[in-house]
């Protein structure tokens, strides 16, 4: 067997483990499948090459020359790509189209390749094998190819320049000398000399073998394509639900990622390079340098989707950028809608105004409850004594009531409770209280009142419940009342006492004849 086929052989075998290797490392990394692809691309091009330096016939190895075409033109596109994703290259290389297009020139040079006459024009027997002789438009596969290859060099080159620590420096450093080997060597014998009619042996894929012997130290030595701190940020960047915004010294965006993207309602293109003043908004922002502090701070504020129609509450988060020497280079801008928590606080504060007037309002009747009856009552009795001031209460009751209910039905029983409280309603001041005290039952109170001006509040109720009407009761409706002045020159022991007066004397009113207004006072009670 021919001796010069062991490079090819070894570069078959060198390629196909560095690309198994670097794919199973982290399988989900673009730039691990890319370099992966790298791989067994060159893999597959040194195992067809081994087969074309093995074979004797010019024509089988043309053709061989051709099949392996696929391997060789696909690899400058698959680097550049590579070195794009893997250092977050230039805005211009990471466009889609600009990728796509450097794949498609180079899918149409391999198709090219099985041309007669056009890729190569024919092979010669050389010691190690056999040499393609160029043919037009190998000329320009060659332009292509360093074209590529040098553009990918370059993007590493200004992120290992860029680069913070050491570390990443290191890694940048050792895939673009590791690259040079089979580009120099591939390019001077495989593509340049060739075009001069000068034959050597072709070292392109025999030195990427040094390429992968590299990749591996790397990886071993400095964690080349394994999982990044850096590649985790990006990971928590994309996949955050909070919007995120980086603005820059002068105010504009330069990184927004997907959550914010969703809430403008705009595409990462549009919001890139704009002033942040554009999409947020904040009482305490003034201008957009305002976001770029050496402190960070969290602040209320809105994100503006749609202009300033449809504004988007957000709780704001700022936190400086800060280069090695401690200035400050922006800001990073975390907006957290707050929508759902503000209708869950509306929600809890609905929910707890329910529940306060569940506990203090009558649920049928809509007037106050016994317990907050009585609350105000004691509340009204220690005012009372505190400042020598009278004050009356009243207890009402609904004369025959039972047969309202026995004749006609408990709903439209109720319905008479609910004309009774409105009445009773209607007659009293802002600050005096009605509350419902037990089945017909309401209780009054009257504050600064004295015993003339209480009797005057307890007639007109009385006249007031005797004129309404309720739909399907053919009787009017009558009550009794009951009324107790609260004296300050000889004041009841309590509050109860005074309760205890009043319904004395609504039991006077009731034996009196009903449907009247009785007074404790009147009747010598204490």
């Amino acid at each position: 067997m021919n001796p010069y086929a062991l490079l090819p052989l070894c570069g078959f075998l060198a390629n196909a483990i560095m690309g198994t290797v670097v794919l199973a490392r982290n399988p989900r990394s673009s730039a691990n499948r890319l370099y992966a692809l790298l791989g067994i691309a060159t893999a597959y091009w040194s195992i067809v090459k081994f087969a074309r330096w093995v074979v004797d016939d010019l024509q089988a190895a043309q053709f061989l020359f051709s099949v392996s075409a696929p391997g060789w033109c696909l690899l400058p596109s698959v680097y550049l790509h590579f070195a794009i994703v893997f250092t977050r290259g230039p805005k211009l290389a990471r466009a889609p189209t600009f990728v796509r297009l450097a794949h498609v020139a180079g899918f149409l040079f391999a198709a090219a390749a099985f041309v007669p006459g056009l890729m190569v024009r024919g092979m010669v027997r050389e010691p190690w094998g056999s040499s393609h002789v160029p043919g037009p438009l190998f000329a320009a596969f060659a332009v292509y190819l360093i074209g590529m290859f040098v553009g990918a060099c370059v993007i590493l080159w200004r992120a290992r320049r860029r680069a913070q620590t050491r570390h990443e420096r290191a890694q940048y450093s050792l895939v673009l000398v590791g690259i040079l080997f089979p580009l120099v060597g591939g390019v001077v014998t495989n593509m340049i000399l060739p075009i001069f009619g000068m034959h050597v042996v072709e070292l392109g894929e025999v030195l990427s073998t040094a390429n992968a012997a590299i990749t591996a130290y790397a990886m071993v030595r400095h964690g080349l394509l394994d999982v990044t701190l850096e590649q985790a940020a990006d990971t928590i960047i994309a996949t955050m639900g909070d919007a995120l915004l980086v603005v820059n010294l002068r105010g504009e965006v330069v990184v927004a990622n997907s959550a914010a993207s969703k809430l403008l309602g705009l595409p990462p293109r549009q919001i890139m390079n704009q002033p942040v003043l554009r999409f947020v908004r904040a009482h305490s922002i003034r201008s957009a340098h305002d976001f770029v502090s050496d402190e960070g701070r969290e602040i209320e504020g809105e994100l503006l989707p749609d202009g300033e129609a449809n504004p988007i509450p957000v709780m704001l988060s700022t936190s400086p950028i800060r280069e090695r020497k401690g200035s400050v280079s922006g800001t990073v801008l975390v907006a957290k809608d707050i929508r759902e928590l503000r209708q869950a606080m509306l929600d809890l504060a609905n929910a707890n105004a329910r529940l306060e007037r569940q506990a203090i309002v009558d649920e049928l009747t809509g007037v106050s409850n016994r317990r907050h009856g009585n609350r105000r009552l004691h509340e009204e009795f220690e005012l009372a004594r505190r400042y020598a001031r009278p004050f009356a209460v009243g207890l009402i009751d609904l004369d025959d009531f039972k047969r309202v209910n026995d004749g006609f039905g408990h709903q439209l029983g109720d319905r008479v409770l609910e004309k009774v409280a409105s009445q009773i309603q209607s007659v009293l001041r802002g600050t005096d209280v009605v509350a419902r005290w037990g089945g017909d039952e309401f209780f009054v109170i009257l504050g600064g009142s004295d015993a003339r001006r209480a009797r005057q509040i307890g007639e007109r109720i009385i006249e007031r419940i005797t004129k309404a009407t309720v739909r399907g009761l053919d009787r009017p409706i009558k009550a009794s009342l009951g009324l107790a002045t609260f004296d300050p020159t000889a004041p009841p022991p309590d509050a109860d006492s005074l309760v205890a007066q009043a319904d004395q004397a609504l039991y006077a009113a009731k034996k009196a004849g009903k449907a009247r207004v009785a007074e404790a006072s009147a009747l010598g009670v204490a």
